[in-house]
Parts: structure tokens; sequence; C-alpha cells
């Protein structure tokens, strides 16, 4: 006679997923106890199995995005001619490098400012503590001229799910007058990028 069972298994998130291999220990003890059939002997048998599964390896679906460094140059003050005035742009990219085919359907990124936000609809950034320069902002535009808007979720529409690869977010960046005296001295701020993929 043969008796056999079946079992399932699955894995349940319970809290952050980091990327690894799990472990192959023995996770499952089975025990089965044969009962005497009607008229046979009085004898049962305990059998003890124990289960265990190769290890799995995690991967977590994601791009990369280095660090990203503007170098927005040296401007004289006598630049400044009065509020509104702009320095010409920076242009720069933001890389989403390696993302894997078949994996994600969608890419969303974000721009979080670290410095206060001075005028949302216009993409204007306070410059950071250590900035030594007075009555400027930063201002951010995204490749099409229009004023980025921060902490706003953006759908990358390059993405290809099927090829993966690696792409780029083109914005620009400039100076702007804000007040009617500009000091000199460095003038810094900071974006943190997000993203966030289903």
């Amino acid at each position: 006679m043969h008796l056999g069972f079946q079992m399932e298994f699955a894995y349940v998130k319970t809290g952050a997923v980091t990327p690894g291999t799990t472990s192959s220990n023995a996770i499952v003890e089975t025990a089965w106890i044969g009962q005497p059939q009607s008229g046979g002997p009085s004898l049962q048998n305990t059998l003890h199995k124990f289960i265990t599964l190769t290890p799995s390896i995690i991967t977590i679906a994601a791009c990369e995005t280095p660090n990203v460094s503007v170098n927005m140059g040296r401007h004289m003050r006598a630049q400044f001619s009065g509020v509104g005035y702009t320095t010409p742009t920076v242009a720069f990219d933001v890389s989403i490098n390696a993302c894997p085919a078949n994996s994600l359907t969608t890419i969303q990124y974000q721009f979080i400012p670290v410095n206060a936000v001075i005028d949302a609809n216009n993409g204007l950034l306070a410059l950071d503590s250590t900035s030594t320069a007075t009555g400027i902002a930063l201002q951010l535009k995204d490749g099409n001229d229009a004023p980025l808007q921060f902490n706003t979720p953006y759908t990358f529409a390059g993405y290809n799910s099927a090829a993966g690869g690696s792409y780029k977010v083109p914005l620009k960046a400039a100076y702007r007058q804000m007040a009617a005296t500009v000091t000199p001295g460095s003038a810094n701020a900071a974006l943190t990028f997000t993203m966030t993929y289903q």
C-alpha cells in the first residue's frame, strides 16, 4: 500500500524585503500515524519526515539611480539686474539605470525638496543653510521648460517594460533673483529623487 500527501508553500511578506538567499534548513516536520484496519493487528506505526526547501534567491525589481551633482558655474553680482532676473539655464540629467526587463510595468518618480520651497508653481527652491549668498533662489524645470513640480509623481513615459535598460530624465536649473540686493557667496540647494515601481 502506498500513501502520500501534497503540500503547498508560499512566501508571506512580514516586513521590509531585502535581496538575498533564503535558508535551506528543514522547515516542516510531518508525522503520519498508521491506524490498524478492522481485524488487523493492533499496531500503530509513526513515520516522521522533514521537508527541506532548496534555497531561493530573492531579488528586488528596481532601477539604479546614481547621485547627481550639478555645477551651476560662477556668476558676477553685477549680472543680477533686478528681481526676476534669471541666469542662463544649466541642462543636466537624472539617470535611471539597469532597469530589469519583464519585471516592472510602470516607473514613477518625484523630487522631494531638502530645502524650503519658495514658489511651488515656478519650481523655486531656497538655498540651503550652508550657502552664504543671499537674494537668490534655485529654479528647476523639466526638459520642456515647465517648472518642476515638487512632491508630485511623474510617470516615466519612455520606459519599455519588455526591454528594461537605462534612461535619462532631462532637467534644467538656473538662479533667479528674489530680492533687490544680491550678496555674493556660495549658493547650493538639494533634492531627493525617489522612484516607485508597479
